[in-house]
């Protein structure tokens, strides 16, 4: 575990090497957003898989252009008969205003009715974003007062275990979602 979180910080810093610098105006400001999302549900030691619908918000800060920090607390339907609730706290990298990545630490509770229990499953979210579309605006006289919009789709890898009853199985969860996000 130790390696992955190493790597994943190497990998951030020598991407950031790459970034451009921020402007003099580039200050810290609100971030927040909503999304709809498609949340596939993955048990190997079962073989199972099923999918669901959810709604994901994020609420942070945007430190600069480049960088964020976020909490997206999230609400799901899984299918056949079961729901669950979370939340990811995430750090995040933006290139050139059109693409993104972030990771971060994750829990959710899962009321499992398929399978008569519900479930803790903390670990780890990978999140895999593109801005095809995205405004920046000026507000007020005041040098660092931006706003920008975007359309955002996303793409999520989440991997944890889930723990229930006296035991515990690996479970993987790949997320597809779009929505708004003002930053």
């Amino acid at each position: 575990m130790r390696s992955v979180t190493f790597l994943t910080a190497a990998f951030f810093i020598l991407l950031s090497c790459f970034a451009p610098t921020a402007h003099a105006e580039d200050g810290p400001r609100f971030r927040g957003g909503v999304a709809v999302q498609i949340p596939g549900v993955v048990y190997p030691e079962r073989a199972y898989f099923t999918a669901g619908l959810g709604v994901r918000g994020d609420l942070g800060v945007q430190i600069d252009d480049a960088w964020a920090v976020y909490a997206a607390p999230e609400a799901e339907f899984i299918a056949p008969f079961g729901v669950a609730a979370g939340l990811s706290l995430m750090g995040e990298h933006t290139w050139g205003h059109v693409f993104s990545a972030g990771i971060g630490p994750a829990l959710y509770g899962v009321l499992d009715y398929a399978y008569a229990g519900s479930r803790v499953q903390p670990g780890a979210n990978l999140r895999l974003a593109v801005h095809p579309v995205h405004e920046v605006r000026r507000e007020g006289d005041a040098a660092h007062a931006r706003r920008r919009t975007a359309l955002t789709i996303f793409v999520e890898g989440r991997a944890g275990a889930s723990f229930y009853g006296s035991g515990a199985e690996p479970v993987i969860m790949p997320v597809l979602g779009v929505g708004y996000s003002a930053y």
